[in-house]
């Protein structure tokens, strides 16, 4: 019993040395990233720590990593101690020449059983179980960075959507503010029989137009801070600070976008689910190898069977275990994993091409936007110029009330498409960060610690 007791306690003393060399989980807390509420950074990192969707991705990093952990346990001895222990009653009857007698014993059975396992050599199958799940590692975080990106590229399109309706909004009022008093003077005109009631009903019916646009304006701008509501967690703050294209770091060339998308996470993951597929190959191989293993167990038992007596066994067994046929099912299993591989690689090149289409896209929509903007830009100011010229031939008498108008419209929409060019050209740099996959780190003034993060609890 005492050999029994001493094997039992070295074989757990094995084990917990073992365990304490195994990695340990640490809680940091992320740092204290302090931006103004009605500033881009602000947005961004509140959705980035608060996002449901970000916040399922970290949790599923967090179950892929334990996974990870597991599997390496596979190089480990296993150890297995079972115990039984009660009372037990035993009862003998026999037939003698003095008739049928009845015995009855009662003791205290007790059993112990303790092993340890090892394998030794299995194929490959522990190092393929360890890869593949390493490799889904990578792909959950991969994910998780893909995710944060579409999110980032939401944050930025909902900010930039409030700039811009804010500025329409204003507009729209000074537009408005224009056709009432030129609606004023056309009235002035019509009580002094200098214009007809069609002209006024003119002027009346483009004023009407033009307090439309402030509805349609202020409708959209709740729409944007609905959009920026959802995203952040809260509500914007009245006024946001201002963004423009210089605000974000942008590549030189097209090729250097190229060179960056290499790195986008879903190309990332796509390459590492080629490796997890080149794993499993390696794992469906070892089906054809023994497991070869080596076993130490040790046995005591008293009052077996109702004898009084102690029994020990010790043994240390060298074990083999190899599957010669299963109905070809090995076989078919390798095929799979190879075609796996093939697939695989197969769609990380269509990720590719698509990510590198998307890239060339965006790259010359902002090439177009920005010949855009200096060409509205110039345009809107000759729009008001003449606007404002219009007016004063007007009440000089020398400009129909038809052509002055339409100058004004003219210079509201040009005002309009200008303002809605420049942040479109934001949102299309935006658009081209997330396929390049760093949107986050191309915001001027914006840090996320990710690993930090991911190591919250």
């Amino acid at each position: 019993m005492k050999l029994f007791y001493n094997f039992l306690i070295s074989t757990a003393i094995l084990t917990s040395l073992i365990a304490d060399d195994a990695e340990q989980a640490t809680d940091p807390q992320q740092d204290g990233v302090k931006y103004e509420n009605n500033t881009l950074q602000y947005a961004l990192h509140k959705a980035h720590v608060s996002h449901p969707e970000l916040k399922t991705q970290k949790y599923t990093v967090d179950a892929s990593k334990y996974t990870y952990q597991s599997s390496k346990g596979a190089w480990l001895p296993t150890l297995d101690v079972s115990t039984s222990i009660g009372p037990e009653r035993n009862v003998d009857r026999i037939t003698t020449v003095n008739g049928r007698q009845k015995g009855t014993e009662d003791e205290i059975y007790e059993l112990y059983q303790a092993r340890v396992r090892q394998v030794l050599f299995d194929g490959g199958l522990r190092d393929s179980l360890i890869d593949q799940s390493h490799e889904q590692l990578s792909q959950s975080r991969n994910t998780y960075d893909e995710t944060r990106e579409g999110i980032s590229f939401s944050v930025i399109s909902a900010y930039v959507e409030i700039l811009r309706q804010s500025k329409l909004v204003v507009l729209s009022e000074d537009n408005f503010n224009r056709h009432k008093d030129l609606y004023e003077k056309v009235k002035k005109r019509f009580d002094l029989k200098r214009e007809t009631k069609v002209s006024l009903a003119q002027a009346q019916s483009r004023l009407l137009r033009s307090e439309n646009a402030i509805i349609q304006a202020k409708h959209s701008l709740k729409q944007a801070k609905v959009a920026y509501r959802q995203l952040v967690g809260e509500n914007p703050p009245g006024t946001l600070v201002d963004v423009r294209l210089v605000d974000f770091k942008m590549e030189e060339s097209l090729f250097d976008a190229f060179s960056i998308s290499e790195n986008h996470p879903a190309l990332l993951r796509a390459g590492s689910q080629i490796t997890e597929a080149r794993a499993g190959i390696q794992g469906a191989k070892s089906r054809f190898a023994p497991e070869v293993a080596l076993e130490a167990n040790a046995f005591y038992d008293r009052y077996a069977s109702g004898i009084d007596a102690e029994n020990e066994e010790y043994n240390l067994l060298l074990t083999a275990n190899w599957n010669l046929f299963n109905g070809f099912q090995d076989k078919r299993n390798y095929q799979a994993s190879i075609s796996r591989l093939y697939a695989s690689t197969n769609s990380k090149d269509a990720v590719k091409i698509q990510i590198f289409e998307n890239v060339e896209d965006s790259w010359i929509e902002i090439s177009k936007l920005k010949r855009n903007v200096t060409i509205l830009k110039e345009q809107k100011e000759l729009a008001q110029y003449t606007a404002d010229g219009y007016v004063e031939q007007y009440d000089k008498s020398s400009r129909s009330l038809f052509d002055v108008l339409n100058t004004q419209t003219d210079a509201f929409n040009s005002e309009t498409a200008y303002i809605s060019a420049i942040y479109d050209e934001v949102v299309a740099f935006a658009r081209l960060g997330f396929f390049m996959g760093d949107l986050s780190q191309r915001v001027v003034g914006y840090k996320f610690d990710k690993e930090l993060y991911l190591k919250q609890k």
